[in-house]
């Protein structure tokens, strides 16, 4: 209401925030004004127009009018909130696959701090072998269209609900993780073996690191 004061909108907001439990709130306005307000919410939206730029430049996002607010939220919000989903559970899981390879060897190296992999091998794994498909997936990926978004505004309920980052997911990937980590470690065993020595008598590793 404009007969709000700005500090009064600030602290409306701030009054759902800390009495309505697990609320997300969101201000939106277009004035300075509406700066307190739109700083006091978790995500600010500013709209640019005749009022100036004060309101732009305090919020998180920025629009050029308010009817592109429904495609802010129903498109590109949760779009990205399903592509940073993907990418964060990801990232555990592809570090726990390489991670508990060097924890199984500690059992098979009197813990020696010898790696289990070739130190090259470790040190392109986040850059080259498992960055490009993470990346592609984070960019790219669409669960559906941007029509289907706004024709069907209850998919942006998967957000506030937190059906595609939470404990039980993040739990399900690392453990996934575990279990193909395992699988790579005791493969290259039982190919290998362990504790074998080419023809020039350098100790290696499955026949394949050297020490």
């Amino acid at each position: 209401p404009r007969e709000f004061s700005p500090k009064q909108k600030a602290d409306l907001v701030t009054l759902i925030r800390r009495n309505v439990e697990k609320c997300i709130t969101l201000a939106i306005g277009d004035g300075a004004n509406d700066v307190p307000m739109i700083k006091a919410a978790h995500v600010g939206i500013g709209i640019s127009g005749y009022e100036g730029v004060q309101a732009v430049m305090a919020s998180d996002y920025s629009i050029g009018q308010f009817r592109f607010l429904q495609k802010l939220l129903f498109v590109h919000g949760s779009m990205s909130y399903s592509r940073m989903s993907l990418l964060i559970l990801y990232s555990f899981y592809k570090n726990f696959v390489i991670s508990f390879g060097h924890v199984f060897f500690a059992f098979y190296s009197a813990t020696s701090a010898q790696g289990f992999y070739d130190p090259l091998a470790a040190a392109l794994w986040n850059t080259i072998f498992t960055a490009l498909p993470v990346l592609l997936a984070a960019t790219f990926n669409l669960d559906y269209t941007k029509d289907m978004a706004l024709m069907f505004p209850q998919l942006y309920s998967r957000g506030p609900k937190n059906e595609l980052f939470n404990i039980r997911k993040l739990w399900t990937y690392m453990i996934t993780g575990i279990i193909h980590s395992t699988i790579i470690f005791f493969c290259v065993i039982a190919t290998w073996g362990v504790g074998t020595t080419d023809s020039m008598a350098r100790t290696t590793i499955f026949g394949i690191l050297p020490l």
